[in-house]
């Protein structure tokens, strides 16, 4: 019995130490780089704020071209003043699809001769909360969907011809939600979305030997524009405002104000304001020589996330419930669990008085 139990120890010690050297090497593998990047030509949807604003400036000081596609004319700009003529901007409008033609004609003259599209990064992309399923309606999933999936559908679709020539990269943006769901308004069913789409494209690419690499980030919560407050509680507000007085009896008269509080502090208690992060993500995904499928960023996505998305559905539910539908701040949340634990201390010691 013995032997057997050292015999145990010895095979876990070595698959541990197998395991740490099979990452060492990987980490070693994929820290390759392309060795020349500035005949590269790259577009990025969703260039006007957040990500998209930050990786291209980032690209554009490796010396890379870039494509900097904008919403708005302000964007335009902005992305105007801060970058050098390696990057030409223009407007694309993701759920037009004589937007997304009309690009593809714009790019496909400007880049040179016999050149194709080296990446594609689909980051355009919006959220929408309106607080309970129960009360969302159509429009509200189907705007979201628009943009977050048909859109990148549309994008890499259009494009596919000149990212074949190049034999480039696809680089798509899904979220830790599509991982593990929460939340209504269509958020996190386009993720998923983005995910099959993702997952098909890269093996068909390899199937028909298209030469495309497709990478996919799953990005945890961090602070951009999707995730301010202020936008969070307007629009769970204004979902309960439209809610007819029969419907808004079924529930306690301040559950719009408890929602948005849940989900204020839960983004604000999970949320990274470092958004290198995620572009540094992105640019390994567009320069490396050897790309992941998968890039999980954040320390949410590692520690939350990516556990509860292999951990039993019961336990996923539990702990949704548990840790999202408290409408307490953390700072509160604390000062409850101390109170609980001396009540529960009191009790412990009169019992065995």
């Amino acid at each position: 019995m013995e032997l057997k139990w050292d015999m145990i120890v010895l095979t876990l010690a070595g698959l541990f130490v197998l395991w740490i050297v099979s990452m060492f090497m990987e980490s070693l593998v994929r820290s390759v780089l392309l060795p020349k990047v500035i005949d590269k030509y790259v577009l990025i949807t969703g260039c006007d704020t957040g990500f998209g604003s930050i990786v291209i400036r980032q690209l554009d000081r490796r010396g890379v071209h870039v494509f900097a596609a904008c919403l708005t004319a302000k964007g335009q700009k902005e992305v105007e003043s801060k970058t050098s003529d390696r990057v030409i901007t223009l407007r694309l409008d993701v759920t037009d699809h004589e937007s997304v033609v009309a690009a593809f004609e714009f790019i496909k003259k400007k880049l040179p001769k016999d050149t194709g599209l080296w990446g594609l990064v689909n980051n355009a992309g919006i959220a929408n909360l309106p607080g309970l399923i129960d009360w969302c309606t159509k429009d509200d999933y189907k705007r979201v969907i628009d943009v977050n999936l048909l859109g990148v559908i549309d994008v890499t679709l259009t494009f596919l011809p000149l990212l074949k020539k190049a034999r480039g990269r696809v680089v798509n943006i899904a979220s830790a939600l599509s991982r593990v769901a929460m939340g209504s308004g269509g958020y996190a069913e386009s993720k998923y979305g983005v995910q099959a789409f993702s997952d098909t494209l890269r093996r068909e690419s390899r199937m028909m030997n298209y030469g495309i690499k497709v990478s996919i980030l799953e990005p945890g919560f961090f602070k951009t524009q999707l995730t301010s407050p202020e936008k969070t509680r307007s629009e769970i507000k204004k979902s309960w405002d439209r809610l007819s007085k029969e419907k808004q009896a079924e529930f306690e008269p301040d559950m719009h104000e408890k929602l948005s509080n849940i989900s204020v502090n839960f983004m604000n208690f999970v949320s990274s304001p470092n958004l290198t992060i995620v572009t540094n993500a992105m640019m390994h995904g567009l320069l490396a020589r050897w790309p992941k499928t998968r890039y999980s960023c954040g320390l949410d996505m590692k520690v939350i996330f990516i556990p509860l998305s292999y951990a039993p559905t019961w336990f996923t539910d539990f702990w949704i419930g548990r840790s999202t539908m408290n409408d307490k701040a953390p700072e509160e949340k604390r000062k409850e669990n101390e109170l609980q634990s001396g009540a529960f201390g009191s009790m412990f010691v009169a019992t065995n008085n």
